[in-house]
């Protein structure tokens, strides 16, 4: 694997990574009764939910990217 590969892979984890955290963090915020803004942490949620599925629908990454198993967030 070339070095522009390498670090392509290790920015896509990263990513995920956080998009998994943003999208915990919302939904931790969306479901809190003191939140200032549920409906938009839910909106937010949501969103990474989304983004994180459409990643993990494209099968030609691969399993170096995506695991497929950290995918289903919203089924845990």
């Amino acid at each position: 694997m070339s070095p522009c590969a390498r670090d392509a892979m290790s920015t896509a984890r990263t990513a995920m990574t956080a998009m998994k955290e943003m999208h915990r963090a919302t939904t931790f915020e969306a479901g809190n009764p003191r939140s200032i803004a549920c409906k938009e942490f839910a909106a937010m949620a949501k969103a990474a939910d989304e983004c994180i599925t459409r990643v993990a629908d494209i099968d030609t990454v691969g399993p170096q990217a995506v695991r497929h198993e950290n995918t289903s967030l919203l089924a845990r």
